[in-house]
């Protein structure tokens, strides 16, 4: 019960469920990487955990960012309420939590994304044009196969992701997210043989034949391409998932389309996260509309206001 061979313990059951396809290899190595901050509590026993040595803990200066240093609580606040759950302890201590600044996310407008991509190779364009279109995860792209499409129903399934080069059945949410194929994906399906059982829609043709046979996407790969992109094209650096992802969900939003719509576009499991993101962070569309409307109230009414 040493709470460095608890956390053994645990991540090997977590690796077990990882496997099972329970988790995805993605969260798993999220964990991980937050086990290996946890080194203060080694050599205690988890019986013996008082809230306030988890008080102590919380107070480290780790030298992480609020955002992981949230993440790394919550994590050991699961791992406590789990051994809860198991009989390993007979209550977990109290963890408390830390808040994270909320800053509303970089994104792109349609015209700084068409002058990105003026600066990516022909042959490597379709791939985001497709994260610009559907918002979807840098990974559940590289990681889209034929077994997933069906031209003749019109719709495709994003139902994996791609970690450390490995098909993972699981996308950061744990459910499949079918989308309808329209615009240019269609021509660019057609334009294309399809291919047989799990192999890529989007085929790297730079792609190291021995060491990616299947010629995959990686998003090490497309990260690198729209760095030197962004440089060439004199724009602002903004990570590849803010200028898809974050971008497509503030577009539709400011398109008029309503957060039910844009979770569902996005693969949201509630719109908790969409409201976060795209509806209680579109200032700007209040200060156009709010402009408007002020300009119409009576000017006796503005005069007596001193306006």
């Amino acid at each position: 019960l040493l709470w460095e061979n608890y956390l053994k313990a645990y991540l090997a059951r977590e690796e077990a469920r990882a496997r099972a396809g329970l988790i995805s290899r993605v969260t798993l190595e999220k964990k991980k990487s937050l086990a290996g901050h946890m080194g203060a509590l080694a050599g205690q026993n988890i019986r013996d955990l008082k809230a306030g040595q988890i008080m102590d803990f919380a107070a480290l200066d780790l030298g992480l960012a609020p955002k992981t240093k949230a993440d790394l609580l919550a994590e050991l606040a699961h791992i406590l309420k789990e051994a809860e759950i198991r009989s390993d302890i007979e209550k977990a201590p109290h963890v408390p939590r830390v808040g994270v600044p909320r800053h509303a996310p970089k994104w792109m407008s349609q015209d700084q994304q068409a002058a990105a991509l003026e600066k990516i190779p022909q042959d490597h364009r379709p791939i985001f044009f497709f994260l610009m279109q559907y918002g979807c995860r840098v990974s559940e792209a590289c990681a889209l196969c034929w077994d997933m499409v069906d031209v003749g129903l019109g719709m495709f399934t994003l139902s994996r992701t791609l970690s450390r080069r490995r098909l993972s059945d699981n996308t950061k949410q744990r459910r499949d997210n079918p989308l309808p194929i329209v615009g240019w994906f269609g021509d660019y399906l057609a334009g294309r043989p399809p291919g047989i059982g799990p192999t890529p829609v989007f085929k790297n043709p730079e792609a190291h034949p021995a060491k990616n046979p299947t010629g995959m996407y990686l998003p090490d790969f497309l990260n690198d391409r729209w760095a030197e992109a962004l440089g060439a094209a004199g724009l602002d650096d903004i990570a590849l998932k803010n200028a898809t992802r974050h971008s497509a969900g503030n577009q539709r939003r400011r398109e008029g389309w309503d957060e039910g719509l844009i979770a569902r576009l996005l693969g949201h499991a509630s719109t908790v996260h969409t409201r976060r993101y795209y509806v209680e962070t579109d200032a700007e569309m209040l200060r156009g509309k709010m402009g408007a409307t002020v300009g119409k109230l009576p000017k006796k009414g503005r005069e007596e206001s001193g306006q």
